[in-house]
Formats: C-alpha cells, sequence, structure tokens
C-alpha cells in the first residue's frame, strides 16, 4: 500500500484574457495516495462556488472555471491538493486586459 504526499502537476491559465470568454484550468496529481480533497483559493482568499465561477471536484482532479472573465478576475489562483499523507499546492496568475479604455476630455 503507498502512502505517498501528493504533488501537483503544474498548471497555467492558457489564454490571454481581453475582458470577456471562459478561464478554466485544471489541478491534478502528479502523484500520491488517495483519497484526494482539493480547495482553490484567489489571493489567499477562499473560492466558493458561485453563478460566475464554478469548481468541479472529482476524485482525480479538480476544474475551476470562471466564466465570464473580466477585469475583477485578475489574480492568482492556487490549488491545494490534500490527502491523509499530506497537501501540496500551486499557484497560477490570471491576467485580464481590459477591452478598451474611454478618456473624455472636457
Amino acid at each position: 500500500m503507498f502512502t505517498d504526499k501528493p504533488e501537483i502537476n503544474p498548471f497555467m491559465f492558457k489564454n490571454k484574457f481581453k475582458g470577456s470568454g471562459k478561464a478554466t484550468v485544471l489541478c491534478s496529481p502528479a502523484s500520491g495516495s488517495r483519497p484526494f480533497t482539493f480547495e482553490w483559493l484567489k489571493n489567499d482568499h477562499q473560492i466558493i462556488n458561485s453563478d460566475k465561477i464554478k469548481i468541479d471536484n472529482q476524485a482525480e482532479h479538480s476544474i475551476l472555471t470562471i466564466e465570464p472573465v473580466s477585469i475583477d478576475d485578475n489574480g492568482n489562483y492556487t490549488c491545494f491538493l490534500n490527502n491523509p499523507y499530506g497537501s501540496d499546492s500551486y499557484t497560477a496568475r490570471l491576467v485580464v486586459h481590459c477591452k478598451y479604455i474611454s478618456i473624455l476630455f472636457q
């Protein structure tokens, strides 16, 4: 029987976002013993499911989906992977650029 501490496969947000679209990222173990539990944080604050953010936790992975992506979603997203023998975490940065900036002069 294996009793290994988990290690996360590195992940990243794949697209450059311009204030719209959908961001999806997968957190999965590279190694470690079951059972696994997952937790997501944005800028060190726990993320929970909402109309905009969905977390799909399965036995072997967790998927974080943000839709629609907006400038407010900029930040560091961390996945914590735990099992009875330890934990690991990995952080990826999501960068969202403004679609446009309007400047009015009078």
